[in-house]
């Protein structure tokens, strides 16, 4: 009973590995911003920036081997302060980090990059697939593309400015892997118990 205890341990713990080796991740890029939306000037806004995807989705094909990216299905939510939470529309979202020039952004295929942040050391070996940061910046390392940006709640958005700059990623690990990890904590406990009881 002892082996087989051990043995279904192993094998959740080792099934938890790999659904662990591909688990959503948010990345989130903010700013305290000035621009327009839907011609409307604004100023002192905080633009929030969430973009979500699968570390599996991390690939080197699309700017080349220093550059990982995710260019495939990503969800993204976008809020402005009080004044608005929305999502960007425009086609081919992707989230990109250039590690020779240590600078992480976001864009997309029709508007190229949207808003870039860096340098910054800690970026030089960012691969996407990994928990990162907040890393701060005084402002963006480019953002001049931010300009009329479609969005889900209609109208368009331009960032013409933007200060206190941050970007951070986070895993988002799925319930699925929890379940595993506990069940396995769980084996592994029964495999103890008996073991101090014998």
């Amino acid at each position: 009973m002892n082996s087989i205890c051990k043995s279904a341990a192993a094998v959740t713990l080792a099934l938890a590995g790999s659904l662990a080796a591909a688990v959503p991740i948010s990345y989130t890029f903010t700013g305290l911003t000035s621009g327009s939306l839907s011609g409307q000037a604004f100023s002192d806004q905080l633009l929030t920036v969430v973009i979500t995807g699968d570390t599996s989705n991390v690939t080197l094909s699309i700017f080349g081997p220093d550059t990982p990216a995710i260019n495939t299905g990503l969800g993204n939510a976008l809020t402005l302060g009080s004044l608005l939470s929305t999502s960007i529309t425009e086609p081919g979202l992707y989230v990109f980090n250039n590690q020779s020039v240590r600078v992480a952004g976001f864009g997309t295929t029709s508007q190229s990059d949207l808003f870039d942040v860096g340098p910054s050391a800690e970026l030089a070996t960012y691969d996407l697939a990994s928990s990162i940061g907040p890393l701060s910046f005084a402002s963006p390392f480019f953002i001049s593309q931010f300009n009329g940006v479609s969005l889900a709640s209609g109208g368009e958005l331009t960032i013409s400015s933007a200060t206190g700059v941050t970007f951070g990623a986070s895993l988002v690990p799925e319930p699925a892997t929890y379940a595993l990890w506990l069940l396995g904590l769980a084996a592994v406990g029964v495999v103890a118990r008996r073991q101090s009881a014998a």
